[in-house]
């Protein structure tokens, strides 16, 4: 269903009425938002649990018995 029809839905109105253009239009425009602020907000919900998640690591420290890399040099023609 399209975003014009979900508007005559929610209004409650008939397709092709001059009079509620400018009523349907703004419908239009309040569901655009309402779409846009329920992303906005999934989105920062999941922000808020990855960094929670982060926190929650421990630290990044190198294990006590491991060698250090060997340093590589490329080899030049």
């Amino acid at each position: 269903m399209d975003i014009y029809q979900k508007a005559l839905d929610r209004l409650e109105v008939e397709p092709n009425l001059p009079e509620m253009e400018g009523q349907i239009i703004i419908e239009i425009i309040a569901s655009i938002y309402r779409d846009y602020k329920s992303a906005v907000d999934t989105l920062m919900e999941t922000i808020d649990l990855l960094a929670q998640e982060v926190t929650s690591l421990p630290a990044a420290a190198p294990y006590p018995n491991t060698r250090p890399p060997i340093p590589f040099t490329p080899h030049r023609h």
